[in-house]
């Protein structure tokens, strides 16, 4: 149902950028498929994730299989490998509904649409990642918050980054933000929404940032950012997992 949901708001952003001029229709396209990506793969990811240890363990299911001979780190690997599967499977269909539709307004195949579709991916399942460990204490809805707590606070420790890089932040502050962006997780900023977000032209899913009447341009992250970003889902991951081998079933 989500994935129809995303797929008709994309349909409906074309049907809207198909009547501005020519060039402006991709931006338009592109602004809105990055909101259905970040709040529908939110929406999927801690969803999904609240419910990898604490539903299947209340309902006796995680004690039925490991009854049958099944460990509890397959269960909770199997569990997650699952959910991951099907976070990216969603932002792969919203990704080509995108291209469909900017087909389908002549501006060919969109290749930054496409790279930030694939970005997107490390920073959803980081959300999954925290909302998969949080289920291990709390309900569902309470570990989806976590999880969605999580991306904000790393949205905005990339946006702090950006903002004492230029130079828009006190001194005092800048060491503490330098080590904290170092070691937390932060998201993975696309080309293409970094472009949009410094022209102000992605108010959802990008709203321009500004620091004292500063306008701040958040870079896009590079390689060492992506690869960061998975080794802290994996880290998260690994925890959740450990939390369900110690819950009592």
């Amino acid at each position: 149902m989500l994935v129809g949901v995303g797929v008709a708001a994309i349909a409906a952003v074309a049907a809207f950028a198909a009547r501005h001029p020519a060039a402006d229709r991709p931006d338009d396209l592109r602004a809105g498929v990055a909101a259905v990506i970040l709040y529908g793969g939110l929406v999927a990811a801690c969803g999904l994730g609240a419910t990898v240890v604490n539903r299947p363990a209340n309902t006796g299911y995680t004690g039925l299989l490991v009854a049958a001979g099944a460990r509890r780190d397959e269960v909770a690997v199997a569990a997650l490998a699952a959910r991951a599967a099907a976070v990216a499977a969603c932002l792969a269909v919203w990704g080509a509904a995108g291209e469909v539709a900017s087909v389908a307004l002549g501006a060919g195949l969109d290749g930054p649409l496409a790279v930030h579709a694939l970005g997107s991916v490390p920073t959803m399942l980081l959300s999954l990642g925290g909302a998969a460990l949080a289920s291990a204490a709390f309900a569902p809805f309470a570990a989806a918050v976590i999880g969605v707590s999580i991306h904000v606070v790393a949205q905005a420790l990339v946006n702090l980054k950006a903002a004492s890089d230029a130079g828009v932040i006190g001194d005092v502050a800048e060491p503490a933000i330098d080590a904290a962006y170092a070691f937390l997780p932060r998201v993975v900023v696309s080309p293409m929404i970094s472009r949009l977000q410094a022209a102000d032209q992605a108010p959802l899913a990008a709203p321009r940032f500004e620091v004292n009447d500063v306008v701040v341009t958040i870079p896009s992250s590079g390689a060492f950012s992506v690869a960061w970003v998975l080794v802290w889902t994996a880290i998260l991951a690994a925890l959740a997992v450990v939390a369900l081998r110690r819950r009592p079933l």
